[in-house]
This record gives structure tokens, C-alpha cells and sequence, in this order.
């Protein structure tokens, strides 16, 4: 779907009711008259924070940035519930800002989120750090805005990509160098 339906930007919830609505109805045949009950279900189990499960060595990392005075961000293609689901899931207390796309009404790779960021906390691209599990999004997009960006995870990367295997291993390279 177009990154703007009916005037709401991606990941937002009117943007989600109209992609639930193509998926549901149009792709796999609900009845239309049940649309409204799957929205609200999808909706809350979207924003639900038993349905995820934060990263192992998450709450050690943003505590150790926290006692190095760093700030803490985060820069996310989603809803506009994301505040309240980093709330529910305990995290929120350790972040200084939150953006997320539905809100700004842009998204990463654009330079212009990370940009925002950077502005809101009052911190030069060249000091900043950006980590992330998509290289086009997340390393990539931190670039174009002047950011250093890692990739977290296992997935593959180009050669010369900063790349750790896990948060404890991203909280060690960030003492490492600070």
C-alpha cells in the first residue's frame, strides 16, 4: 500500500484500517459487516505488550548509556501507540524521546526522522549512534543523516558494516569507545 491512504501515513491506525481492510476483505473474503470487531482485536493485540518480548540485555544497555549521561532514543517506522507500548513494556522510563513515523509522517531511511532526533535531543549527527535489525532502514538511513549505524542481529551485512550479534555485544563496543 501507498505510504498515505485517505490522508493518514503509514503504520497509523487509520492507515492500518484500511490495510486490514484490503488483507481481511478484499484478499481473503471477510465478511465486511466483521471488519470493525478485526480491527479492534488486531489493534489491541498491536498494542498489547504481552505480544512482544523485549531484547535480551535491553534494560542493561539504556542503563548503561543512562550512567555515561547518552541520550536514549528511539526511531521507529510505527504506530503512533508506540509511546504507550514502550510504557507498558518498562522502557519508556529509560528514553529521553520516542518518534515514530505515524506521528512525524516520515520514515526511516529518510534522513529527515533521524534529523528530527538528533534536533530534539540536541545532539551533532557525528556524536550519534544508531542501531537497528534492517540495513536499508536502519544503517543506511542513520548514513544518509550523517549517523553512525550498526545492525543488530544475525542477518547479513555488506562488508565494512558495523555489525554486532546481540545488545550485550552493542552495550561492549559502546564501553569500549566511550
Amino acid at each position: 500500500m501507498d505510504r498515505s491512504e485517505d490522508g493518514f501515513f503509514r503504520y497509523s491506525e487509520g492507515w492500518f484500517e484500511r490495510f486490514n481492510a484490503r488483507v481481511l476483505c478484499h484478499e481473503l473474503g471477510l465478511a465486511r459487516e466483521r471488519l470493525n470487531q478485526a480491527n479492534r482485536e488486531l489493534l489491541q493485540r498491536f498494542s498489547d505488550p504481552a505480544s512482544y518480548r523485549v531484547l535480551d540485555g535491553a534494560f542493561e544497555l539504556l542503563d548503561a548509556l543512562g550512567r555515561r549521561g547518552i541520550a536514549r532514543v528511539v526511531v521507529s517506522n510505527w504506530s503512533e501507540r508506540l509511546p504507550q507500548l514502550l510504557e507498558g513494556l518498562s522502557l519508556s522510563r529509560q528514553l529521553e524521546l520516542v518518534l515514530c513515523s505515524a506521528q512525524e509522517r516520515t520514515e526511516k531511511p529518510e534522513p529527515e526522522l533521524f534529523r528530527r532526533a538528533l534536533e530534539r535531543v540536541g545532539v551533532a549527527p557525528e556524536e550519534a549512534l544508531h542501531a537497528g535489525n534492517d540495513f536499508d532502514k536502519d544503517v543506511r538511513g542513520a548514513a544518509s543523516a550523517g549517523i553512525l549505524g550498526v545492525l543488530v542481529g544475525p542477518q547479513e551485512a555488506p562488508a565494512g558494516t558495523l555489525r554486532v550479534a546481540n545488545l550485550a555485544e552493542l552495550r561492549q563496543w559502546i564501553e569500549c569507545r566511550s
